[in-house]
């Protein structure tokens, strides 16, 4: 077994390459290593981290990695690029080493910045895992401005809070479109004492993390797997019953395919993305047109119920207590709105 911290082979493995940036600063995994110190906050909690961490005994820092394991499990496979909205909390700490471990970039935004230069810094980071406040959540996701940027890129929000509101979760599914995770706020005496037991209970505090969240990370890939299907064949149904993507054998250019689809001009971004998506999941195929861009061949045409069905191993693995059915009920009803919406036969609307 190797004698050096996996967080410090991550380091090392990253390289020159960014691994925390922070107020427009990038410090690279080997800069981490060798103290470079960011800006006060998280990232100065994070940089100093590092330093306790790489000065462990290897057996200490192995049980310093497991609950960090556990996190790197939950954000899931690379790419990473992790937008902590958060104050220095040992939790924040915690998320932005696990990102770290697991090969991510850690971006670290101001969480008292104005929403709408908050929603810009994601946008611009090209945000792949969001970490938040709970009621900083709920107030992006109103935003009334929030279509304005481009979050294609989202696939995981965190957010640590009380137990939220049924209607809160509905609104940020809705508006972001991305899979969302409740992390209780520490408050228990346990989780309190870890703070100060650090050194001496790593492992058994690891696992009552895990009790506590609720969630594994298994279940949160096989979920986000099952949810990417059911979306992207919904997505390719509502595009094949205007007509396009119905046939390999025919190949559309993407203006051409928007204008057969009567996309209008606001919405041609948005289904300029589920092509891209549809593409990359392999549901449709992409060639080089040359001058022309890309050309897009679809395939058999889906029936409304294999579409239907498509949701069907989504909802189970919800089911499985990740959260209450209405949740992903109001996430289904809300595709069923797609065909009127990127036709502008209905307007589109703040969550």
């Amino acid at each position: 077994m190797s004698s050096t911290p996996a967080l410090v082979s991550a380091l090392r493995e990253l390289g020159d390459r960014p691994a925390v940036v922070a107020d427009g600063r990038a410090i690279s995994g080997i800069g981490l290593l060798l103290g470079v110190s960011p800006p006060g906050g998280l990232p100065r909690a994070l940089a100093e981290r590092v330093a306790e961490h790489a000065a462990l005994p290897p057996s200490a820092a192995r049980a310093a990695e497991q609950r960090l394991r556990h996190w790197a499990g939950v954000l899931g496979p690379p790419p990473i690029r992790h937008t902590l909205l958060h104050p220095a909390t040992d939790l924040a700490v915690d998320l932005a080493l696990a990102t770290l471990l697991a090969g991510g970039t850690v971006h670290c935004a101001d969480p008292e910045e104005q929403p709408d230069a908050q929603l810009a810094a994601v946008a611009a980071n090209g945000t792949t895992h969001l970490s938040l406040p709970s009621a900083l959540l709920w107030r992006l996701s109103r935003q009334p401005d929030l279509a304005e940027h481009d979050l294609g890129a989202l696939r995981l929000v965190l957010h640590v809070g009380p137990e939220p509101r049924q209607d809160d979760v509905y609104a940020a599914v809705e508006a972001l479109g991305a899979v969302l995770a409740h992390v209780r706020a520490p408050h228990s005496q346990a989780e309190a004492a870890d703070g100060r037991l650090r050194a001496d209970a790593r492992a058994a505090t690891a696992a009552a993390w895990k009790h506590s969240i609720g969630i594994t990370a298994d279940q949160v890939t096989e979920f986000g797997a099952h949810l990417d299907r059911a979306v992207l064949t919904t997505l390719l149904h509502i595009l094949q019953q205007s007509g396009v993507l119905t046939e390999a054998q025919r190949g559309w250019s993407e203006p051409e395919l928007l204008a057969t689809a009567l996309v209008t001009p606001a919405q041609r971004p948005r289904v300029g993305r589920w092509l891209d998506a549809l593409a990359g999941h392999g549901l449709i195929a992409r060639h080089d047109g040359g001058a022309q861009g890309p050309i897009f061949h679809g395939g058999p045409e889906l029936t409304a119920a294999e579409a239907r069905e498509a949701w069907r191993p989504a909802v189970e693995a919800w089911g499985d207590g990740l959260g209450p059915a209405a949740v992903l009920d109001r996430v289904r009803r809300g595709a069923l709105r797609l065909p009127r919406l990127i036709t502008g036969a209905e307007p589109a609307r703040p969550a």
